[in-house]
């Protein structure tokens, strides 16, 4: 595993390999709108031709999926905007940012998620 070398300023990456991450993450946010559109119309749909209380725990749990994805969604959001922001530089806001990111992180490092440390 390689060891922590502080901000990472010393990591190379190509504008290509730059872009190449950035059209990924933003064709994962077009499938999550895909996905969560879909996922509304079911609802929609089952709603127009099914009245019960297995409809509504149907709705109940789609409204609960479609608040996940628009969570992801934003989430791929931000991780789009830190990829920009790692590109442009980060200023010394957006430094004392991933800072407290990484201390989020330190408190979750239980929960079995990769850790943020690893990724500076």
């Amino acid at each position: 595993m390689a060891e922590d070398q502080g901000s990472g300023a010393n990591l190379n990456v190509t504008d290509e390999a730059f872009q190449q991450l950035r059209t990924a993450l933003e064709e994962a946010r077009t499938i999550i709108s895909q996905e969560k559109n879909a996922s509304e119309d079911s609802m929609s749909t089952v709603a127009a031709g099914w009245r019960s209380d297995s409809q509504r725990e149907y709705n109940r749990g789609q409204g609960e999926l479609n608040v996940d994805m628009d969570r992801l969604g934003q989430a791929v959001e931000n991780l789009c905007n830190l990829v920009q922001m790692s590109k442009d530089g980060f200023d010394t806001e957006e430094q004392n940012r991933i800072q407290e990111f990484k201390a989020v992180q330190a408190r979750h490092d239980s929960t079995g998620y990769g850790n943020i440390a690893s990724l500076a």
